[in-house]
């Protein structure tokens, strides 16, 4: 929540006042008043509210228009435990913004941008066997582990392993030696819903249950 009596932290201009009259006709001359100190406050709430829960923001897409290396820096400062982007090139921007955080990249990479992840110590999404093995073939070469988080499809219909064929994709993982699976992760699919669809509950029950037989070591079960 925004209270008034706080000034904003910074601005980020999409076209400032003083430009107005020399503005062409692509430009609107409106802007964003960012508050930290606000963006402090509804952190620390979420925070309070799931306990020893670790919370993970997501920052995609210039942090929704707030600004990417700014919010990042903030949360990084209220030591939040991982930051979650969309694509690889926008962890790639906060790592060379100065952001150490782990971030977690949740879309799928291509072939070639798996060497980016390791340079730049991002963690990957593994939505299939083959691209996992794919990441632990890349990570074998550079001589290094790449973290992990597998990615099971609960009915969002994106990317993912659908969850009554999740066995195969923990199965591959305990074959991939330059893996480390930090975790296991969906998107529910009805996450406008105050409830719990029985379908997620069942699905996310039967993903635990799985690894846990599996013996997969993953400290981290998550949904977005």
């Amino acid at each position: 929540p925004r209270h008034d009596s706080q000034r904003p932290s910074f601005t980020t201009p999409i076209c400032p006042l003083s430009d107005v009259l020399n503005m062409n006709d692509t430009e609107r001359p409106t802007w964003c008043d960012i508050n930290l100190t606000a963006l402090e406050h509804n952190y620390k709430a979420v925070q309070a509210h799931v306990g020893n829960t670790q919370v993970m923001p997501i920052v995609k897409a210039d942090a929704y228009g707030h600004g990417l290396i700014q919010v990042a820096q903030k949360l990084q400062d209220l030591n939040t435990s991982c930051l979650g982007v969309a694509y690889v090139e926008e962890g790639i921007a906060l790592r060379q913004g100065g952001i150490t955080t782990p971030i977690h990249v949740l879309g799928g990479a291509v072939a070639r941008q798996i060497p980016l992840f390791l340079e730049h110590n991002l963690t990957f999404t593994a939505p299939s066997v083959d691209k996992l093995h794919q990441i632990n073939e890349a990570a074998k070469t550079a001589n290094t582990t790449a973290t992990v988080h597998l990615k099971i499809d609960t009915g969002m219909e994106r990317i993912g392993v659908h969850h009554y064929n999740a066995d195969t994709l923990f199965e591959a993982a305990l074959q991939c030696p330059s893996v480390n699976v930090e975790g296991v992760f969906t998107h529910f699919a009805s996450a406008d819903h105050l409830t719990l669809p029985s379908r997620d509950y069942n699905s996310n029950g039967s993903l635990r249950h799985s690894s846990f037989t599996l013996d997969i070591a993953c400290p981290v079960l998550n949904a977005t």
